[in-house]
């Protein structure tokens, strides 16, 4: 079985932060985060759950999608890879889609991951220098061919509502 990596960037999350970790935690998982010098207190709950967590810690000023690009690159190679917003907290769904041996599949639902390799997404040209809709950007270039509609999580900072709205505020401000 290869290794699984799940990977994400972050800024000023501290109030959700450990809760995502926790729902996506598996000590089987390698877990990169890239933080975007949060000023909130996100690094140092981030430097404080490290361990309990077997986190990888990366700091780069990034737009979310040059910050995933650069977490994933830290994932191992040949590792089964999935993204994570760190500002949702994920239920077992998650981690089953993980562990079903699939090698390709996009969950979406109020949120969504992208399951595939690493040498695949790599191969497709990772994620680009974008702060909003860098997910659907990254999504339109993969081959992908099993999609599966699944409530893998919960936003828990904005709720369902707005959260796409709410969510680019706070990268519009990072970018001033």
């Amino acid at each position: 079985m290869s290794a699984t990596c799940i990977y994400g960037t972050i800024f000023n999350n501290i109030k959700t932060v450990e809760n995502s970790i926790k729902s996506v935690f598996d000590p089987s998982y390698s877990i990169i985060i890239v933080d975007n010098y949060s000023n909130d207190g996100t690094w140092e709950k981030l430097q404080e759950v490290k361990k309990e967590y077997n986190l990888s810690l990366l700091r780069q000023r990034s737009s979310r999608g040059k910050g995933r690009a650069y977490a994933l690159a830290q994932c191992p190679e040949n590792s089964l890879t999935a993204y994570f917003d760190l500002d949702v907290s994920y239920n077992e769904n998650f981690h089953k889609a993980i562990k079903s041996g699939l090698k390709e599949l996009l969950l979406f639902g109020p949120t969504m991951t992208f399951i595939q390799s690493k040498g695949e997404v790599i191969k497709t040209g990772s994620w680009r220098d974008l702060n909003y809709g860098e997910d659907i950007e990254f999504l339109s270039r993969q081959k992908i061919s099993i999609t599966f509609p699944l409530f893998i999580g919960r936003n828990e900072e904005i709720g369902i509502k707005d959260l796409h709205i709410e969510r680019e505020k706070i990268f519009k401000i990072m970018e001033n």
